[in-house]
């Protein structure tokens, strides 16, 4: 029961700020509960939350179990490496989402409910768009810049290499030439 009411609270706190926050910067409510009761200023009902406890529960009992036997079960490195990645794909979608929200035009704020208008512009720039490469090159806009910098240098150093290696060439050569002359020199000094 303490497990239910914590998620219930927690879930409920984070949805409240959440949709508070996106508010406040994005000028649109991006959902509305208003029409449901026991809601509070429309931002969270007593049924969502509710739902959210017994999925925070299903994750604390069933998943978290689960996941914790998988984990226990790889190499301390490779948990490590999963989770770096996995940060790192959370926080580019993090970025590239708020990238795309904040490119939508204003919606209209008149309204109290923003979702269905919210969704159709999203959908909108979304389809306009290849998703990947666009939301990376709005979120990135250096991105093209360090590729073409890169390339250069790898260009440059490449062809640093090739010179180096005509230059242990020729040094090689000078060696054979100079062994030549001292086995001569030995060969007259032996004599």
């Amino acid at each position: 029961m303490v497990f239910f009411v914590m998620t219930v609270t927690i879930a409920t706190i984070l949805e409240y700020l959440t949709s508070y926050a996106m508010e406040k910067l994005f000028h649109a409510r991006w959902w509305d509960y208003s029409q449901k009761k026991f809601n509070i200023n429309g931002r969270v009902s007593l049924e969502t939350c509710i739902g959210f406890g017994f999925v925070g529960l299903g994750i604390i009992y069933f998943g978290n179990p689960i996941l914790m036997k998988l984990i226990n079960m790889l190499p301390t490195l490779l948990v490590r490496i999963i989770a770096i990645v996995g940060m790192t794909i959370f926080l580019t979608d993090v970025i590239l989402s708020l990238k795309v929200m904040s490119n939508l035009k204003r919606v209209n704020y008149a309204k109290k409910d923003n979702t269905e208008e919210i969704t159709k512009r999203v959908k909108k720039a979304l389809n306009e768009k290849n998703i990947f490469t666009k939301r990376l090159v709005e979120a990135f806009p250096d991105f093209r810049l360090l590729k073409a910098k890169t390339k250069e240098k790898i260009y440059k150093t490449k062809e640093q290499i090739k010179k180096k290696q005509k230059e242990i060439k020729i040094m090689r050569k000078e060696l054979k030439k100079h062994e030549k002359v001292l086995n001569k020199l030995n060969k007259r000094g032996n004599k």
